[in-house]
């Protein structure tokens, strides 16, 4: 633990030293550079449904459609569905 902070304190005196010869357009520039490809390579990785560690997302549940629940009625103070009657050819 102490050596990981070691090396990001040896990181931000880099950066440090990096950002202060830098102009305050060029800043910009490479701040902007930056977010852009964090922002694409993160929505690439949603894309691909994979966590930042590498592990895929859980599947998503199947949703049932209106269609496949049925019709809901009561009937004699029950509630009840007819399945999937429109596919049904009786």
């Amino acid at each position: 633990m102490s050596n990981d902070a070691a090396l990001f304190q040896q990181l931000d005196l880099v950066f440090a030293e990096i950002l202060s010869a830098m102009t305050p357009a060029r800043r910009l520039r490479t701040a902007r550079g930056i977010a852009t490809t964090l922002r694409r390579t993160q929505s690439q990785r949603i894309g691909k449904q994979v966590a930042p560690d590498g592990t895929p997302y859980q599947k998503r549940h199947r949703r049932v459609l209106r269609s496949q629940a049925g019709i809901g009625f009561i009937w004699q103070g029950e509630e009840r569905r007819l399945p999937q009657l429109a596919g049904d050819a009786w």
